[in-house]
């Protein structure tokens, strides 16, 4: 199951690049990487945080290569 999310977090280790081949077609690519994520609870000093969440994160197919580049 996939599930759309947009955050912004910092990345935990190095990510794990994976190339599936697929016969004679160009290879599915795959990057997967663990990201930490804030939770910003609003207070009256401005944002206090409340504990954040760590997500594995996988990126597939040609976003992997755009992916890559911004990560290192």
């Amino acid at each position: 199951m996939s599930t759309y999310f947009i955050g912004t977090g910092n990345v935990g280790a190095e990510p794990e690049f994976k190339a599936f081949p697929q016969g004679n077609e160009a290879p599915r690519k795959m990057l997967r990487l663990n990201v930490r994520f804030d939770n910003p609870i609003p207070s009256k000093e401005g944002y206090q945080d409340r504990g954040g969440f760590w997500a594995a994160v996988e990126i597939w197919h040609q976003d992997v290569t755009n992916n890559v580049k911004l990560i290192h």
